[in-house]
């Protein structure tokens, strides 16, 4: 499988005040029948941190789960003493969690800068199967979304999702790398077009209402096919996306009825269980009298079990042949990499220079505080004979002023000294000189 990568400019790594981890597997490490076996969705991801957290307390975590990855997102305080390992430990949890560690070396573990950077790519679609794949930023925003409303996100890692979308945004306003089919969706209609020649006599049905159904029936209606059939366990959601494109809704116990009509089917729904094998088909092929049928899964875990093309007749296409069909799309674009990857270094930059003034941010409000009071008390033995109150008011104005002057120089020489607070040590020992600086004044 083609691993896409972006080189980015190295930078002397000095360990962060909060770990930011990241455990892993995706389309780059393992096939599909393996990856499946990781598939978490995003309203359980409160059992996993609780699994983990209990064992090996951590400041939160965010999951991403799709049909080509599935990552784990930790952030942990690195206070004095705590064990440099904790990522191999939580990577043991997580494997323990899915009951998978005979899988361990298709996971991948990354740290601190290399996450920042990898996440970005993740939410610009340059890390996809497909590369410039928009519908990777949607889903991470579903999934932000829920782990915000559950509570098990720290700060650390809600600032870095938010300044991912920021950077798919720029990525996609910037470049043209999303140009042409860039979602598994938009590749599987094409494929549709290239395997049965002519949109305008082709049956279709599409199995799932979903964000990718949704995007794969709307692809078929640009393409104006024949006849287009949606079909969904709630009837209703069918119904609605049937009004949308022009199709007909399909009763989801009616299936094998449609199987038999249409030239093409493609199923996207979330189903844990496959909907179709070879014993489910057979009977329905006998109906076709020898007409072929394409089968196109885009699912993790899988709709439609591999043993199916065994029958004469059947085309199949996973997700894992649908990147050996989309490969020439990717050449068409890859010119836009270097453009993209200047715009993630300097955004996980900003991102890190962000990080490194959090680490600064309790002594700063020390310092400022603590000459704010001398200042005051300072004024307090002034007074004007005319006009006590105003002048000092006057005194406690201009010793705000210069206690503000004297803060900003402050920071300056901490950033510089600390490199924007990427050196613990030396922010340790700012914390400590100016720890009881506040009770001297």
């Amino acid at each position: 499988m083609a691993i896409f990568a972006v080189q980015f400019t190295q930078r002397l790594r000095h360990r962060l005040s909060v770990m930011i981890g990241l455990i892993g597997i995706s389309h780059h490490t393992a096939l599909v029948e393996i990856r499946e076996q990781f598939f978490i969705n995003p309203d359980t991801a409160p059992h996993l941190y609780q699994y983990i957290n209990s064992r090996c307390p951590l400041d939160g975590i965010f999951v991403l789960s799709t049909c080509n990855r599935t990552e784990l997102y930790v952030e942990k305080a690195m206070a004095e003493g705590t064990d440099e390992r904790i990522l191999l430990t939580v990577r043991d949890l997580f494997l323990q969690y899915y009951q998978a560690s005979h899988l361990a070396s298709h996971l991948y573990l990354k740290e601190d800068g290399e996450v920042i950077r990898h996440l970005f790519m993740v939410a610009t679609g340059l890390d996809s199967m497909i590369l410039g794949e928009y519908q990777i930023a949607s889903q991470i925003k579903l999934a932000f979304a829920q782990m915000h409303n559950d509570g098990i996100m720290g700060p650390v890692l809600s600032r870095l999702i938010q300044k991912a979308f920021e950077t798919s945004k720029k990525v996609r306003t910037q470049t043209v790398i999303n140009r042409g089919f860039v979602s598994v969706s938009s590749a599987a209609v094409a494929l549709v077009g290239q395997k049965l020649g002519c949109f305008k006599s082709a049956r279709a049905l599409t199995v799932g209402a979903g964000e990718t159904g949704t995007v794969v029936a709307l692809n078929l209606k640009k393409k104006k096919c024949k006849q287009l059939y949606i079909s969904n366990r709630t009837l209703a959601k069918a119904e609605t996306l049937a009004m949308r494109t022009g199709a007909a809704a399909v009763d989801f116990n009616r299936l094998n009825e449609y199987l038999a009509q249409v030239d093409v089917a493609i199923y996207t729904t979330g189903s844990r269980e496959p909907l179709l094998t070879a014993a489910l088909l057979e009977p329905i092929l006998q109906q076709r009298q020898g007409r072929p049928l394409l089968l196109i899964d885009l699912c993790v875990p899988r709709n439609i079990q591999p043993d199916v093309v065994k029958l004469p007749g059947v085309t199949l296409v996973d997700l894992d042949h649908l990147e050996n069909e989309v490969r020439t799309n990717f050449d068409r674009r890859k010119g836009e990499l270097e453009v993209a990857g200047y715009i993630i270094e300097q955004q996980a930059l900003d991102f890190e220079d962000w990080l490194g003034f959090r680490a600064l941010s309790g002594t700063i409000t020390s310092l400022s505080g603590a000459l704010k009071r001398v200042h005051h008390h300072l004024a307090s033995n002034y007074t004007h004979p005319g006009n006590e109150i105003l002048a000092t008011e006057a005194v406690k104005d201009y010793g705000d002023y210069l206690s503000g002057k004297f803060t900003r120089l402050f920071i300056k020489q901490m950033r510089d000294i600390t490199r924007d607070g990427r050196d613990i040590e030396k922010v340790k020992l700012l914390e400590e000189m100016f720890r009881d600086f506040e009770k001297q004044v």
